[in-house]
């Protein structure tokens, strides 16, 4: 029971953050009645990083990837995974990210938190979330 709670909870800051991101939707001209599914598309990409224990951890990676497909569902985002399977994955797999154009990377786990913090001051225009970590010194792009 304190795992799902654990879980949701996640989940719902995973959604925050994502949703905390975005920009006000413009406002539509009179007249203009599009009712296309394209225009109810949200132009978002969420990404993730995993630590080495994957996306079917069955801990904080699976619960952050459950949060982002939740948000991929209910807003229309697009979502991307990348598993990192070793420590020396990290900071390729959040480079790689960083030239994918996201909305927002989200790094899961205490181990990614040196790779995150170093993307993150070499990237200052992109906006980092990590899970399960905080940096020793702050930066405006990275929120815990």
């Amino acid at each position: 029971m304190k795992k799902m709670v654990r879980a949701a909870a996640l989940a719902g800051v995973v959604a925050l953050a994502l949703a905390a991101c975005g920009e006000a939707p413009e406002e539509e001209p009179p007249g203009d009645t599009a009712t296309t599914e394209e225009s109810d598309a949200v132009d978002f990409t969420g990404c993730m990083v995993t630590d080495a224990g994957g996306v079917d951890d069955r801990s904080f990676n699976a619960a952050a990837y459950a949060g982002l497909t939740a948000v991929e569902e209910e807003q229309g985002i697009t979502v991307q995974l990348v598993e990192s399977t070793s420590d020396a994955d990290y900071a390729p797999n959040i480079q790689q990210l960083v030239q994918e154009d996201c909305g927002l990377i989200v790094t899961v786990g205490f181990l990614l938190g040196p790779a995150t913090a170093e993307a993150a001051a070499a990237n200052p225009e992109e906006k980092f979330a990590l899970i399960d970590s905080t940096l020793e010194e702050p930066l405006d792009n990275v929120k815990p």
